[in-house]
């Protein structure tokens, strides 16, 4: 329990009247799903990463879904489908969701470690544990901190491996010039409120790839073929003139179900609120990166305490928050410091599941196989002497000098 009367939350939304107007608005059409803000927000993403396809869904966690669960189904080529047992790659620092859906996929998660100062994942640990069966790796920028995107772009090329780019933290982050987000075979949004923008919940799953485009359209809407929008016929102009699998002749493509899929699309109101968050994306991301460089400023007098998170040349991050990483020398422990800014009303977060390898999902039963590297230190590192705090751009002066204040307070102590 704080005992402050500020609290500065890790994460927040931010919105205006704007974003009211716009969701009064497409809720007086009642009509709920892929209506004209659905096209407007999947435009202002697809100008924004230069993914051609982009699907809006009803989350983060369900945009990785589709992601890989698109790379099982009949559109994908044979030689590169992933089908049960492959083996797809990812980071033991991770999140649930981006590792839940290799198993709902039946595939074999392999976990390994990442880089010290990015904590993005290591590519030499990658070609460490590519196998036969490797058909994929799934990975986030690490707190909006891009990842080594040209060296895993070189192993995929090389190995013949797709790439999932878990964009959901860093939205509006740049690597080469690029933004994030458009790297991928497949690339993943969140729009949940600790997200850089916020629709209430939500997510997009974006492609360049017309043969993964429909295996996205699949899942997205419950497995079926066809692919027009809700509310529209015969696309195709050959609704009830083709013939698939042992249905009839004819049998209406519109209930013609190629995969067991899932409804998981965004309803209209949220797309509408999308379209004015994207609006405000820019000031967001100039926010973020303000008040990270000044959390830095506020540390950098104590640098032998702690590890600085370093971007990798030429990424620019769009930073999710400021990861407090404790070095050797610390004189004191992250418990003591976590809960010291807690009872001054700094709110924090464990740095997602440290090393999943450790999380109770996996250590407490064998319903799960997968194989990992056999160095994970610095994600165990991470578990245990780290947290982080809020950039976000409700952080304004009064918030940052309180936090300015009440982290010296804490420091000088040890001095």
């Amino acid at each position: 329990m704080w005992n402050s009367q500020i609290r500065i939350d890790p994460s927040t939304p931010v919105h205006g009247r704007e974003e009211i107007k716009a969701a009064q608005k497409a809720a007086e059409t009642w009509w709920n799903v892929e209506g004209e803000p659905t096209k407007k927000f999947e435009k202002k993403l697809s100008e924004l990463t230069g993914m051609k396809y982009v699907e809006l869904v009803n989350s983060g966690s369900s945009a990785n879904l589709a992601a890989l669960m698109s790379l099982t189904t009949n559109y994908i080529p044979e030689d590169r489908r992933i089908t049960p047992g492959d083996e797809v790659i990812t980071t033991a620092l991770s999140f649930p969701t981006t590792v839940s859906p290799i198993l709902y996929a039946g595939a074999k998660p392999v976990f390994v470690d990442v880089e010290r100062g990015t904590w993005n994942i290591s590519p030499s640990q990658i070609e460490e544990m590519i196998t036969s069966r490797t058909k994929a790796i799934i990975v986030a920028h690490a707190l909006g901190n891009p990842f080594n995107v040209a060296e895993l772009k070189r192993i995929c090329k090389e190995h013949n491996l797709w790439l999932i780019e878990d964009n959901c933290d860093c939205l509006g982050g740049e690597f080469d010039g690029k933004k994030t987000g458009g790297f991928g075979d497949i690339a993943t949004q969140s729009f949940y409120p600790a997200h850089h923008i916020s629709t209430g919940e939500g997510g997009a799953v974006m492609t360049n790839n017309t043969q993964i485009q429909r295996g996205l359209n699949a899942i997205i809407n419950w497995g079926r073929d066809c692919y027009c929008a809700p509310g529209c016929d015969n696309t195709c102009g050959a609704r009830y003139g083709q013939q698939h699998g042992e249905l009839p002749k004819g049998y209406d493509h519109k209930n013609t179900y190629t995969e067991f899929g899932q409804n998981l699309k965004m309803s209209q109101i949220q797309a509408a609120i999308g379209v004015e968050q994207m609006k405000r994306l820019p000031k967001f991301v100039e926010a973020r990166r303000y008040n990270h460089a000044f959390l830095e400023s506020v540390f950098e007098p104590y640098a032998d305490w702690f590890e600085k998170t370093v971007p990798y040349e030429g990424a620019v991050m769009s930073p999710f928050g400021y990861v407090v990483k404790l070095s050797e020398d610390a004189p004191f422990t992250k418990q003591e410091f976590e809960q010291y800014l807690d009872k001054q009303g700094i709110r924090s977060r464990a740095f997602f599941c440290g090393n999943i390898t450790r999380q109770p999902v996996l250590t407490k039963n064998d319903r799960y196989d997968y194989a990992e590297h056999p160095d994970l230190s610095v994600s165990n590192d991470i578990m245990e002497n780290s947290f982080w705090v809020g950039v976000h751009p409700g952080i304004k002066e009064k918030e940052r000098v309180y936090m300015e204040k009440k982290i010296i307070e804490f420091l000088q102590r040890y001095k």
